[in-house]
């Protein structure tokens, strides 16, 4: 099943699980399937609408697809700095700079954006361009929909 570029998850209205939607094009007729995170597949189902959330085809640092309204994990690594100490020079040791961003889609501009604190809105495509030239780490770590991001944390 293809998810990368025309994908869909979105949560059931029953479990709260997620979804996910994509085309199977292993025939030689597209079909649209409905798989859960274990790849299994689902007759149609009932979702909340409001937890539909397109696929960037984008993917994260571990591999894992990039949706609508996820939440990032970005460890940035910063250069060490010479320190002078004691008549002496040293290295002080580079340290990661991290932000949790949210993606979004912004619908006066018609295309993906990701929002943080410390940094500025980003458009998707330039985002992830500095991610890849600049070597940054970045993890889904949840959705705004879900009750609980993966480091534990609450929404």
């Amino acid at each position: 099943m293809s998810l990368d570029r025309f994908g869909f998850k979105a949560k059931r209205i029953n479990s709260k699980k997620w979804l996910y939607a994509g085309f199977d094009n292993s025939e030689e007729l597209l079909r649209w399937l409905l798989i859960d995170e274990n790849n299994s597949k689902y007759d149609p189902a009932w979702i909340d609408p409001k937890t539909l959330c397109q696929c960037t085809g984008i993917r994260d640092s571990n591999g894992k697809l990039i949706y609508e309204n996820d939440i990032l994990l970005v460890q940035k690594p910063t250069d060490g700095q010479l320190v002078y100490e004691n008549g002496t020079f040293s290295a002080d040791k580079p340290e990661e700079e991290t932000e949790i961003l949210t993606v979004k889609y912004d619908e006066n501009e018609h295309c993906i954006i990701v929002k943080g604190d410390k940094l500025k809105w980003y458009w998707g495509s330039r985002f992830f361009n500095c991610v890849r030239k600049e070597n940054w780490n970045i993890k889904v770590i949840g959705n705004v929909f879900d009750e609980e991001r993966e480091d534990g944390k609450t929404l």
